[in-house]
């Protein structure tokens, strides 16, 4: 199945990373190696009080565990 197949039929851990994605700012789903991802990001601000130096944005990778 692929990619755009799968965002038109999602069904069980594709719903959730669909859902989570809806309601997530910055997130999209993916697919890595053939499993579905959720891929949020985010722009995080300079903030010397908590040591953050640099503006940059985070990118995160979440995919389902073994067995799942």
């Amino acid at each position: 199945m692929t990619t755009a197949e799968r965002r038109r039929s999602p069904d069980g851990l594709n719903l959730v990373l669909v859902t989570l994605a809806s309601v997530t700012s910055g997130a999209e789903t993916r697919e890595l190696d053939g499993v579905a991802v959720l891929r949020p990001e985010r722009d995080v601000p300079a903030d010397a009080d908590k040591c953050i130096d640099a503006a940059h944005r985070r990118r995160r990778v979440l995919r389902p565990g073994p067995g799942q």
